[in-house]
């Protein structure tokens, strides 16, 4: 696969609004892995916020009006976003943002279906910077850089099922069954842990303890104490993005760089990055990704 970082640029799918107060966006991109219209990654602008929202992949074929769960869940998150007053704390935030898909479940005869089958529910991943309170809140696996903090609030559930991915696709490979090449039509590692990242719903925002449990938006109640805060200090710049992006950079050329690096050496993500999905084949990328840097006064 080809890279050139000039024709990545012509695939950006975002728009600037015309206000983000006295923030400066030096750099935005939002691309989907296959189109604009599927892509289930936001970003959200204003004077108060910025967002990064990762709607989660479908583990179900459910729809409504031809939307995935994953794109619906990004929309209701940026539209509740939108919504937010002026130096909301963040556990009101999250709260607020809940509610809004909760509301959305209840308005379209949805909640109690997805009561009983979390699998179903509208899921993302957020990562949003409060200009009042000049904090970061990450909810899920999108990512933040600010100076030398980097946080990818990885999932360990995730790392454990993208092992077992990897593990039965080596063990495939070794028995004939499949080819590096052919993973990009079928992959059977990734049917090998479906039924399990089906049931790990179960495990998002579970009100009894356990060591997999985590956070994200559902519409279901997110316990505060799951939500990183990370206060942004005297710092002039950070880096909001998607974990569409294996690593992120200080800059989208970078962040770029590597993931087209790791889209040539290991496009099917079993050895050099593990992960629970691979790329398929006509599709840009692994994942949908988007990116933000922000400069402050």
């Amino acid at each position: 696969m080809d890279y050139a970082f000039s024709d990545i640029l012509t695939l950006n799918e975002y728009t600037l609004p015309a206000d983000c107060g006295d923030m400066q966006i030096k750099e935005y991109f939002l691309c989907g892995k296959k189109s604009a219209e599927t892509n289930e990654d936001g970003i959200f602008l204003s004077k108060n916020f910025a967002a990064i929202v990762d709607g989660a992949t479908a583990k179900s074929k459910f729809t409504l009006n031809g939307k995935s769960t994953g794109r619906l869940a990004m929309e209701l998150v940026i539209k509740a976003i939108s919504k937010l007053p002026e130096g909301i704390c963040m556990s009101d935030a999250i709260a607020n943002i809940s509610a809004a898909i909760y509301s959305f479940y209840k308005e379209n005869n949805l909640l109690a279906d997805l009561k009983n089958k979390p699998n179903l529910r509208f899921t993302a991943s957020a990562v949003i910077y409060s200009r009042a309170l000049n904090e970061i809140w990450q909810i899920g696996d999108c990512r933040f850089l600010v100076g030398s903090t980097y946080s990818t609030n990885e999932k360990e559930i995730d790392e454990i099922m993208a092992k077992a991915r990897a593990a039965f696709n080596e063990t495939a490979i070794i028995n004939g069954e499949i080819t590096l090449e052919s993973l990009k039509d079928h992959d059977p590692g990734r049917d090998f842990i479906m039924p399990f990242l089906t049931r790990q719903a179960l495990l998002q925002n579970c009100p009894y303890k356990n060591q997999f449990s985590f956070a994200v938006f559902d519409g279901f109640t997110i316990d505060p104490k799951k939500v990183i805060v990370f206060p942004v200090g005297k710092a002039k710049e950070f880096v909001l993005s998607s974990d569409g992006y294996p690593q992120t950079f200080n800059t989208l050329e970078k962040s770029e760089q590597y993931l087209h690096a790791i889209m040539q050496k290991d496009p099917n993500c079993i050895r050099e990055y593990k992960c629970t999905k691979g790329l398929k084949k006509g599709n840009r990328s692994f994942d949908d990704r988007a990116y933000l840097k922000i400069i402050l006064p």
